[in-house]
């Protein structure tokens, strides 16, 4: 929207949001500053006043928490929540009821960042919201704080807004945002990269004179460590001619790094000064001294701070005299802290280590491994000049942002780092050394950014930062070697508004049939063109969400294909759109991404990764997978199968292991999926007979299992869910109805949080008060083996609510008898009590404090048979997330117990450390071998 009288620059920070604008209206010569809106928000209770910031948390009270009218706004007498300094104030009291961080979530790609899992480690009956949803609160408050001002004359609805997003926002990131964007209301909408907002901020100040510090060839490093994320990019000064331009060239993958792992390195120094060598501070306590460290840290480092600040934690327990925690933070210590840990003097070929878990995982985020921004910035130059063979180039100036370079003594040591891997060469130029206001710089350059685009400015060139690739072939295709699998749609450098199309390239696109698009992205390799076919395995390549679809085509219902050509667009709001297109030209498909996918905990997102690998090392022939097919349709049908081969349905299993020429449990996930079609296209034949029926349903989610982590696996279940209404056909067979809760325990890692709190429902109700066998006969006349797995499957829905597994578990403890527990009440509470979910998100984990009682319910028994143990492991499991781990104390008692009764040593180190679980364990707490290949990588 080039003609609104005003352009709003947005940046939405971590930690704080700040709103900056332009009256177009004002002639350049005229335009001195770019001013700063004044937000009102809520200072306390009934106390509303202007700030020159955002701060980005929400507060979330209960409804007798704060008295009636207390968080009224001008335009909102009624609210029930705040946002802004109110809320900041609240984190460090009840850290349980407020909203941090939602921007670092927004990129979190293990959690549903639409679900409503904030504020993390909550108590259940806290009203969370989702990344998205938190993003859009304190954008909405934002429009209304101008339109409390300005609206009258301007509304906010009918000016240009910029709104800034970190230059290593993924497309997903990106296009999460612009939905909380719209839903905030904000109608005239582009994005701008920060690094770059951080320049054209500089430009603005120096309009009159930077083309007096700088010449073509030089580098400028935007270095920017905000609250949450270091963003880094790289921008060259170019010749126009004979006037000077410049282009970014270059980007910094992603990192969760930032001031928020300071304040949580500050807070894991001081906890040992306040516990004194005693147990850990609880999942409340740490947040409150997190959030005072932070409070703490930024007085130490302003200018004028203090030499020491005193940090006070209250005590929890029945007692209050002397319960309060005291210790104290000095500038000297707080500066050491962050120059050895976080910018240490490393050398420049020190590249970030890498470990098989993420860094800190306090708060539920996977902050990164490795916290020395200085090995992140060395890989950053390295990959910044990927052709050159005389190592990275030297920035000839660094602009620095973000609150964490507030302090002098930190901007000169990433100056003397970085010059120190030049030896030979003048350190880098601070360009903005005199500027002491980084908060305002991103939402400033925002601003000014729009004015540029009309025309009044210079433009940095560079368009996109990353080239963009599109997977070719089917579901269960796989690179081998360095076969170039992938092709190139998108190039570096694509500017608004472009559109390109792959030259000479013509591909057959199924319709009407589920299919599957894998997408990568890459920062490094700048000279692939369109059409350029690249290797998905290549380690330049970031593997991005797959964009799956079902791509109508009028009304017929079998699956067809077409040829197409694919377009991609990068739209004026700065968002990828990639478009099929028929040779015709008269039908075309948008594909994108499924940002709202199902998405998994941790450990099953890094599964899906890893299954990717096992593909391409352990893939069977099409040939045997058909034949395959043949004998399965034969054995539920005609009887004579291939190779004359007796197709009777009791033999089905054993046939097919002659056919595939190997064990069932060495299928690989190719063969299990490719078997599946021919599975379903003969449910009918069910109704032929209960052992055609039981047959039937052990195959189906046999091969199924776990009902994720393949191509295409959430279409092929919701394909058997729709048989879920209609339930067991032979309903008074036993072994039918066994098997029919078997088959959903085996799928329940793809069912969605409705369908498992369906399933649920229905187990439940027919379910007994408790696991004690019955001294009469049991209802309905189930046999036990029909309960056991009526039990196991009501244990395995990871995604039904933390209150509905805490209810079955305790229907579980009181039918356990001492000396008498049955393997599947043990496998049941391990399951339901577990700190790491096998499938599901970590927001649904029991709280441990609710947990403690089985545990201690259990070693109290003197429970020590090999599946109880195993259960206490799973449920005092250390997974590094405080809100989820068990207090030091209880989880000394489990490994007491677990030494007591001679348990292998493997098992205590799970309870002891953060683990990755081996392949056996994984199977365990399935209940029955995984997929060959498929393991869960936490």
């Amino acid at each position: 929207m080039s003609t609104s009288r005003y352009i709003i620059g947005i940046d939405l920070g971590t930690t704080n949001s700040v709103v900056s604008y332009l009256d177009t209206d004002t002639g350049d010569e005229q335009l001195a500053e770019i001013p700063i809106l004044d937000v009102h928000q809520l200072l306390g209770e009934r106390q509303v006043g202007p700030r020159p910031r955002l701060p980005s948390f929400l507060y979330l009270p209960s409804e007798h928490e704060v008295p009636e009218g207390s968080l009224a706004l001008p335009w909102d007498e009624e609210a029930r929540s705040a946002v802004g300094e109110m809320a900041r104030q609240r984190a460090a009291m009840t850290p349980g009821r407020v909203v941090t961080s939602a921007k670092s979530w927004l990129c979190h790609a293990a959690v549903d960042r639409t679900a409503n899992i904030l504020p993390w480690g909550a108590p259940e009956e806290v009203a969370r919201v989702s990344p998205v949803e938190a993003s859009t609160r304190y954008l909405a408050h934002l429009r209304h704080a101008w339109n409390y001002l300005m609206g009258k004359a301007a509304p906010f609805e009918e000016q240009e807004v910029i709104l800034t997003v970190p230059a290593s926002f993924d497309e997903v990131a990106r296009e999460l945002t612009v939905e909380a964007a719209r839903d905030a209301g904000i109608e005239h909408l582009l994005l701008i990269e920060e690094p770059q907002s951080v320049f054209y901020n500089w430009l603005f100040d120096h309009r009159d004179d930077w083309a007096e510090s700088v010449e073509p060839g030089q580098l400028i490093l935007v270095a920017d460590v905000g609250g949450g994320t270091s963003d880094f990019s790289l921008i060259e000064v170019e010749a126009k001619g004979e006037e000077v331009g410049f282009r970014r060239i270059a980007v910094g993958e992603h990192l969760l790094l930032g001031g928020d792992n300071m304040d949580l390195a500050l807070a894991a120094s001081l906890e040992e000064q306040l516990v004194a060598g005693e147990k850990r501070l609880d999942a409340i306590q740490w947040a409150t001294l997190q959030h005072a460290c932070r409070a703490a840290k930024e007085d130490l480092l302003s200018p004028e701070g203090p030499k020491e600040v005193p940090v006070t934690v209250a005590g929890r327990g029945s007692s209050l005299i002397g319960g309060t925690l005291r210790a104290s933070l000095s500038r000297t210590t707080t500066i050491d802290r962050i120059l050895n840990g976080f910018f240490p003097l490393t050398g420049r070929e020190e590249m970030p280590s890498r470990s098989a878990r993420a860094g800190l995982q306090e708060f539920g985020l996977p902050y990164t491994s490795d916290p020395a921004i200085s090995r992140h910035i060395a890989a950053f130059l390295r990959d910044a000049s990927p052709t050159s063979d005389q190592g990275p180039r030297r920035p000839n100036f660094v602009l620095f942002n973000g609150g964490v370079f507030k302090p002098d003594v930190l901007r000169e040591r990433f100056v003397d780092l970085v010059g120190s891997w030049f030896p030979d060469e003048p350190p880098p130029v601070i360009l903005n050394r005199q500027e002491t206001d980084l908060d305002r710089a991103v939402a400033r350059g925002a601003a000014y950014y729009g004015l540029v685009r009309r025309g009044r400015g210079v433009r940095i060139a560079g368009g996109t930062p990353r080239s963009f690739y599109v997977g070719l072939g089917g579901a269960g295709s796989a690179a081998e070697g360095d076969v170039a699998d992938t092709i190139c749609i998108a190039p570096q450098g694509l500017e608004e508004g472009d559109q390109v199309e792959i030259p000479d390239r013509e591909f057959e696109l199924l319709i009407r049939q589920p299919v599957s698009f894998p997408f990568y992205s890459s920062r490094t390799r700048p000279t692939d063109a369109v059409g350029t076919m690249v290797a998905s395995n290549s380690p330049a390549l970031t593997a991005l969400p797959p964009i799956r679809a079902v791509l109508p085509s009028g009304k017929k219902s079998q699956a067809a294909t077409v040829r197409v050509h694919l377009d991609a667009i990068l739209t004026e709001v700065g968002t990828l759109e990639i478009w099929c297109v028929t040779t015709d030209g008269d039908r075309r498909w948008r594909l994108q991404f499924d940002v709202r996918q199902q998405m998994r905990n941790e450990a099953a997102q890094d599964a899906e990764d890893d299954l990717s690998a096992v593909v391409a090392e352990d893939v069977l022939d099409q040939a045997l997978i058909d034949k395959g097919q043949e004998l399965i349709r034969a054995s539920f049908g005609s009887g004579k199968g291939p190779d004359g081969l007796d197709a009777k349905p009791e033999r089905l299993a054993k046939n097919l292991e002659v056919v595939l020429e190997r064990g069932k449990n060495s299928w690989p996930p190719n063969a299990l999926r490719g078997l599946w079609p021919a599975v379903l296209e003969l449910e009918e034949r069910r109704q032929a007979s209960p052992a055609i029926e039981v047959r039937w349903l052990n195959l189906a989610g046999f091969l199924l299992r776990p009902g994720f982590g393949y191509p295409l696996d959430e279409w092929q279940v919701k394909q058997l869910w729709r048989l879920f209404q209609e339930g067991v056909r032979h309903r008074k067979d036993v072994q039918s109805r066994s098997e029919w809760w078997v088959l959903w325990r085996r799928v329940a890692g793809g069912l969605t949080p409705a369908q498992q709190q369906e399933l649920f429902r229905r187990v439940v109700q027919n379910l007994p008060a408790t696991t004690a066998k019955p001294k009469s006969k049991r209802r309905g006349g189930r046999s036990e083996q029909e309960e056991t797995e009526m039990w196991r499957l009501a244990a395995s829905l990871e995604r039904i609510n933390a209150s509905d597994k805490l209810a079955l578990g305790e229907r579980i403890l009181k039918g356990l008898r001492k000396g008498n527990g049955r393997p599947f009440e043990f496998w049941c509470l391990g399951r339901l009590g577990a700190r790491v979910p096998f499938h599901g998100p970590a927001d649904t984990v029991i709280a441990p404090t609710d947990v403690e009682p089985w545990i201690n319910q259990l070693i109290d028994q003197g429970e020590t048979s090999s599946e109880a143990l195993f259960a206490l492991v799973e449920m005092a499991r250390r997974c590094g997330d405080r809100a989820r781990d068990l207090k030091e104390d209880l989880r000394d008692r489990v490994m007491g117990h677990l030494q007591k009764a001679n348990a292998a040593e493997r098992l205590v180190r799970i309870v002891e450390e953060v683990v990755t679980l081996e392949a056996k364990e994984e199977s365990m707490i399935f209940g029955e071998s995984l997929p060959a290949g498929l393991r869960l990588v936490d």
